[in-house]
Order: structure tokens, then sequence, then C-alpha cells
């Protein structure tokens, strides 16, 4: 795990995609998810940023509060995008040797791709059963920051197998 770490937080100060997400932000979820024991990584790791953002000032209006979750969404998908680029090469090259009865690349796509689609409809019912007022957004923003933290945290497991396995 310690080499996709440092991966991730070098590619960091290079990436234009990290200019979305708040580099301080993505470097401590990256670390809280690094230094907690295995299944306690969401339980530890996701919101200790949003919370944050939203004890600052203009940080607990609506407004406020959707701009943060989004900011730890933003640094979220950061890293799950990091992840899954990081499992796709790792799979390339097992599926360039044989490794495995089953092409992983197609399958890691296409589970990704069925994994948007569930995470976009289910955070669809989540803002529609919140209501009418203000608190929709509030909904369906932490939806999708909860959505974003678990697949990271999932695609991050299924690397370090894939680690394990060389």
């Amino acid at each position: 795990m310690a080499r996709i770490f440092l991966a991730v937080i070098a590619s960091l100060f290079v990436s234009a995609a990290a200019a979305q997400a708040n580099k301080e932000m993505i470097m401590n979820i990256e670390s809280c998810v690094y230094e907690a024991p295995d299944g306690e990584e969401l339980q530890r790791c996701r919101n200790f940023p949003a919370n944050a953002c939203m004890e600052k000032p203009g940080g607990s209006s609506t407004r406020g509060m959707v701009a943060c979750l989004n900011e730890e969404r933003a640094a979220w998908d950061f890293l799950l995008n990091a992840y899954y680029q990081e499992l796709k090469q790792k799979s390339a090259a097992d599926d360039a040797v044989g490794q495995g009865p089953f092409a992983r690349v197609p399958s890691l796509r296409d589970a990704q791709r069925a994994w948007i689609a569930f995470r976009d409809a289910d955070c669809k019912l989540a803002y529609a059963l919140a209501g009418e007022g203000s608190i929709r957004q509030i909904a369906g923003a932490d939806c999708l920051l909860g959505h974003t933290a678990a697949r990271s945290v999932a695609l991050l497991g299924m690397l370090d197998i894939q680690m394990g396995s060389d």
C-alpha cells in the first residue's frame, strides 16, 4: 500500500485534475485511508474535511454545506481516478501475460460504468426523497460524496489484492 500511497501523492503535483480538488485535502484523506485499520477507512476518513469546512464562516449555510461536501467529493474523486488508473494498468499487464481466465481490463471498465449508473440513480433518488426544500441539495451532495468515497476505498482494496498477487 505504501507504493500506491506515494504514487498518488507524487501525481498530485503534476495532475490537472488535482487543480479541481484541494491538494491538501487529497493528501489528508489519502493519509487517513492509509493509516486506518482495514474496514474502518470510510468511518474514519469520510466527512472529516467537509465537517471542518462547515465550521468555517459561511460553511453552515445550505450553499456552504453543499460547497464543502462537493470539495471533499472532488478530493475523493481524484483518489478514485488514481486508483482506477493504477488498477487498470496492473490489470492490463496481467491480461498481457494471460493471468486468469477472464480479461480484467474490460471487466474493470464494465464494473466502473455500472457503478457510475448506480451512483447516479441512487443519488437522484436521495435528492427526490429529500423533499422540496433546500435540504435536497445537501442530500444529493452527501450521496455523491458517500458513493465516491466508498468506491475509492473499494478500488484501493482491489488494487491491494492485485499488488499482492505479484
